[in-house]
C-alpha cells in the first residue's frame, strides 16, 4: 500500500501533468485550427481549463471516508458550474434598453419541438430592428406570422446542411429589404436593406461545424469566400459562424472586410453552459458601436446575441 508521502507525490505529478495538458491544448487550439480536431478544441477553448479544474479538484482531495470528500467535490466543482449555468440562462424581466439601431442573431434549434413562448418573449424584449434567425422550423414559422406588423419585411430560405435539412434561415426587418441573394455556396445570404435612404449591406451566415476534416474544410472554404465577398459602404455580417474569433478563418474575414467584433466574443454555445464564442455580429468601422449583449433561453443550444449601432451618427458624418 502506498504511503501518505507517495500518494501526495503522485497527486503533485498528476497536477503538473494536467496543468501542462491545459497549456498544450490551448496552444494547439490557437495555432493549429487547420487540423480539425484542434478546431474543435479551439471552439471549446474556454471549457478546457474548467474540465481540468474539475480533475484537479478530484485529484487533490484525499478520499478518506465517504461523505466529506464527496461534499468537498460537489462544493468545489459542481456548484460553481451550476451557478454559472444559472447565470448564463437568466432571462430579462423587462425590455432590454435600446437607444440606437439594433441587430440580433439567434440559432433557435431546428430540432426543438417544445413550446417556444419563452423564446418569443425574449425576442419581444430585445426588440431588434433587424433580426436574424437560424434553424427555423414549422413551429417557429407559424408563430412568426403573428409579427408581420412589427416586422413587415422578411426573407426566408431553406437552409441545407451537409446531409440533412435544418429548417430555414430568416431575416425579419423593420426596414425594406431591397435585394437578397445566396452566397458562399448557400451557407450565407446577402441582403441590401434600405435604412432611411442609406443602403445597409447585411450578410447572414450559417457555416458548417468543424466536426470532422471534410466539414472543417467546408467551413474554412465558406469563410474564405465571405472574406472576398463584395460588400457596400455600410456592412454587417452576423450569424452562427461555427468558428471562434482567434482562429484564422474568422480573423481573415474581419481583416479583409474591415470588421470589428461588435458582439465582443460573447460565449454562446452550448446552452445551458456556454463555453464557446461561435455566434458573432461583425460590423464595419464606419458604424459607431454602442453596446452588445446576450440572452440564453433554455430551449436552444445557442444564445441570442445583439448589438446596437448609432446609425444617426454614421449617416450624418
Amino acid at each position: 500500500m502506498a504511503t501518505l508521502r507517495q500518494m501526495k507525490a503522485m497527486k503533485n505529478r498528476l497536477t503538473i501533468l494536467l496543468v501542462l495538458a491545459t497549456i498544450a491544448s490551448c496552444f494547439f487550439a490557437y495555432t493549429r485550427e487547420d487540423i480539425y480536431i484542434f478546431g474543435i478544441l479551439g471552439s471549446m477553448l474556454w471549457g478546457a481549463p474548467l474540465v481540468f479544474y474539475v480533475l484537479l479538484v478530484a485529484i487533490r482531495i484525499r478520499w478518506k471516508g465517504v461523505w466529506w470528500p464527496w461534499t468537498q467535490f460537489l462544493v468545489l466543482t459542481l456548484l460553481p458550474i451550476l451557478g454559472y449555468a444559472r447565470l448564463a440562462t437568466s432571462m430579462p424581466d423587462n425590455a432590454v434598453e435600446k437607444e440606437h439601431f439594433r441587430v440580433a442573431t439567434y440559432n433557435v434549434n431546428f430540432y426543438s419541438q417544445e413550446d417556444i413562448q419563452e423564446q418569443i418573449e425574449v425576442l419581444e424584449k430585445i426588440d431588434a430592428d433587424i433580426l436574424s434567425l437560424l434553424e427555423v422550423n414549422k413551429n417557429w414559422e407559424k408563430r412568426l406570422d403573428e409579427y408581420k406588423t412589427a416586422y413587415p419585411f422578411r426573407h426566408k430560405t431553406t437552409d441545407k446542411r451537409a446531409n440533412s435539412s435544418v429548417g430555414m434561415s430568416m431575416i425579419l426587418s423593420k426596414f425594406p429589404i431591397t435585394s437578397s441573394q445566396s452566397v458562399a455556396e448557400g451557407y450565407a445570404t446577402q441582403h441590401t436593406i434600405d435604412v432611411v435612404g442609406k443602403k445597409l449591406n447585411l450578410v447572414q451566415v450559417h457555416s458548417l461545424p468543424p466536426l470532422g476534416k471534410a466539414l472543417t474544410e467546408s467551413r474554412n472554404k465558406t469563410h474564405a469566400q465571405l472574406a472576398e465577398l463584395e460588400m457596400g459602404e455600410y456592412k454587417i455580417m452576423l450569424g452562427d459562424f461555427n468558428s471562434v474569433p482567434w482562429q484564422k478563418p474568422l480573423k481573415n474575414i474581419m481583416k479583409s472586410q474591415g470588421f470589428r467584433l461588435a458582439s465582443e466574443g460573447a460565449l454562446t454555445w452550448p446552452v445551458p453552459l456556454p463555453l464557446a464564442p461561435i455566434d458573432h455580429i461583425l460590423t464595419s468601422f464606419n458604424l459607431p458601436y454602442a453596446k452588445s449583449g446576450k440572452v440564453c433561453p433554455m430551449l436552444s443550444d445557442h444564445c441570442l446575441i445583439y448589438s446596437d449601432t448609432n446609425l444617426e451618427q454614421a449617416f450624418n458624418n
